[in-house]
């Protein structure tokens, strides 16, 4: 499993490059001002958008998969840590 600190910012858009389903992807995470919430943005390498969901997060009492029907590699936003999880 891989753990990625979410720290977004104010001066630029927080991103990362998970690995899922054994291809690399560019991940965004926008903040959207009307619906006052942080997305999950994933594009392959040719920037065209793969999914786009509402950053859901779990509780440590369970998984919510953020990737589900999209990739068979899971991606979890954990609420306590504010990680991360890939794999």
């Amino acid at each position: 499993m891989t753990i990625v600190p979410f720290n977004p910012s104010n001066t630029a858009q927080f991103q990362f490059n998970p690995e899922l389903d054994g291809v690399t992807y560019i991940a965004y995470c926008p903040y959207n001002v009307y619906s006052q919430r942080y997305y999950l943005s994933i594009y392959n390498t040719q920037k065209v958008l793969q999914m786009n969901i509402p950053l859901i997060p779990s509780p440590d009492t369970g998984d919510i998969n953020l990737t589900q029907g999209y990739f068979d590699t899971p991606i979890i936003f954990r609420a306590s840590s504010n990680n991360f999880e890939i794999g």
